[in-house]
């Protein structure tokens, strides 16, 4: 895993970008040597080498125990270099391509974000509103008296922006129904969470929730009128070009899906009841498709689905006064780091990863 990580800053450092889904099983061992980093400076769009080091590195992962990964490298122009590795089916010998669709992960939570500030911008949504605005059946206690702020917590307090960047309070998980075969609807998520309690006062750190962003698919879903997966699929993805891409799991879906394998083991897959927060079902190409959109100001094929403005607004940092975060950065739905070691130089990155059982993606 970390060496995908470090093929995802070898990208970042050439001036490009690069996206990859995979499946995880076992660990084994890799032989092939590395491949010799050129000594003269690689000129920008040279991709000899980088396609050398990314064969390398996803053997090494499949000798590793990857069942399969895809990956793509992208512009705001397009996808101009991309492949499949390994085995999407093992059984069936039915090989990964960029094409294959893949559990995303939380890489869900970008279109959940986007969806957010769509509404926003329409004014339908204010971000500084509290949750209880639009879901106002929403309930949660207070947090343990002992953090600091807890005395004066207010559900109120509770808004649009914190949840948007993990500071709400809300839990990360609840577990019941979470991975099922019958799993809970995300608009379920509000009676689930009466009679418990919030972990910590609004604003006081970064606390990674599933559960505040499912209900941020809710509100969607309820200030818009459509099921979430119907909202997503009209105004981003179909507008993205990620006509294949979808949050709604069907039969025939599933059966396109790549297979998840935990030590070699074929594993059914359980559905997810957080659907906002990450069922989406996507590859690694029309994924970069969206990344397109990121690099192109927020300008899908047929118009802008988010401004560029307000694009550049989720990507500021949005968590500089919160002491207990330090240098961590948080957008508004989008993680950034403008640390020396990710952008040498001065700039900064954004993006999510995600991981579903077996696949993971960056």
């Amino acid at each position: 895993m970390n060496d995908l990580r470090r093929m995802a800053r070898l990208g970042r450092l050439l001036g490009i970008s690069i996206l990859t889904v995979l499946a995880i099983t076992i660990a084994l061992a890799c032989a092939t040597p590395l491949p010799k980093r050129p000594s003269h400076a690689i000129a920008r769009g040279d991709l000899s080498y980088l396609s050398e080091r990314i064969d390398w590195e996803a053997a090494k992962a499949l000798d590793e125990g990857a069942a399969s990964l895809a990956i793509a490298l992208f512009d705001e122009n397009g996808v101009f270099w991309d492949k499949g590795y390994g085995l999407a089916d093992v059984e069936d010998r039915v090989a990964a391509t960029p094409s294959t669709l893949y559990r995303v992960g939380s890489i869900s939570k970008l279109f959940t974000s986007t969806a957010v500030m769509q509404l926003a911008a329409q004014g339908l949504i204010d971000l500084d509103a509290p949750l209880v605005r639009y879901l106002p059946e929403f309930e949660i206690g207070p947090p343990p008296p002992f953090l600091p702020g807890a005395d004066s917590w207010s559900l109120t307090d509770i808004t649009i922006r914190a949840m948007l960047t993990h500071h709400s309070g809300i839990p990360s998980d609840v577990f019941r129904g979470f991975f099922a075969e019958d799993p809970l609807h995300y608009t379920e998520y509000v009676e689930l969470l009466r009679g418990w309690k919030a972990q910590a006062p609004v604003g006081l750190v970064h606390a990674y929730s599933n559960v505040a962003m499912t209900l941020l698919g809710h509100v969607v879903a309820r200030v818009s009128g459509d099921a979430f997966p119907r909202y997503t699929r009209e105004r981003i993805l179909s507008p993205s070009g990620m006509t294949m891409s979808t949050f709604a799991s069907t039969p025939e879906i599933e059966r396109g899906v790549a297979r998840s394998y935990v030590k070699g083991e074929n594993i059914e897959p359980m559905q997810i009841g957080a659907t906002p927060a990450g069922g989406l079902f996507s590859s690694a190409r029309e994924l970069a498709r969206f990344g397109q959109v990121a690099l192109r100001g927020g300008a899908g094929n047929g118009g802008q689905i988010l401004s560029t403005r307000d694009l550049h607004t989720m990507w500021e940092r949005h968590n500089e006064g919160v002491a207990l975060d330090g240098g961590f950065e948080m957008g508004l739905g989008w993680f950034r780091d403008s640390s020396e070691a990710a952008i040498p130089g001065g700039g900064f990155s954004v993006g999510h990863a995600g991981g579903m059982l077996a696949h993971r993606s960056f």
